[in-house]
């Protein structure tokens, strides 16, 4: 079995990693030469906060995000400057609170739950119900 060889059913695994690899090529925030170049990382909580010793210590606490931060003034146009990244490992739905936004929405740029869903804007500190083993891609819009 090979990628270019896949059956019919399979067209919209290939819609959405070519919408994942476009968004990749398309953003310097995911294809960095180094991660601490004007560059921030937060795992997050479902609940919103950060994690905490606590939070990592916790067998049944595996939903969890990660907020990227971009710090560079001299960034291309169109680049994002924030997303977050969240994961959602359990066998039901989990809802996670959105960390806060200074400046306008989250928009939802993807999840795995339902790859035809995309540009749904979230407030800051919004619950977004993660659906059981997916994922989900946020962009500060």
């Amino acid at each position: 079995l090979h990628w270019e060889n896949l059956p019919p059913s399979a067209e919209s695994l290939r819609d959405f990693v070519r919408r994942l690899t476009a968004i990749r090529a398309a953003q310097p925030l995911f294809r960095r030469e180094s991660w601490r170049n004007t560059m921030s990382i937060h795992w997050l909580n479902c609940n919103g906060g950060e994690q905490t010793q606590e939070n990592w210590d916790d067998p049944g606490g595996t939903t969890i995000g990660m907020h990227l931060q971009l710090h560079d003034d001299a960034r291309e146009e169109g680049a994002w400057t924030e997303a977050v990244l969240l994961f959602n490992p359990h066998d039901g739905v989990v809802p996670f609170t959105l960390p806060p936004r200074e400046n306008g929405q989250w928009l939802l740029e993807l999840t795995t739950a339902d790859p035809e869903r995309s540009g749904d804007g979230f407030d800051g500190e919004a619950a977004f119900d993660m659906e059981n083993r997916s994922l989900a891609l946020f962009r500060g819009a």
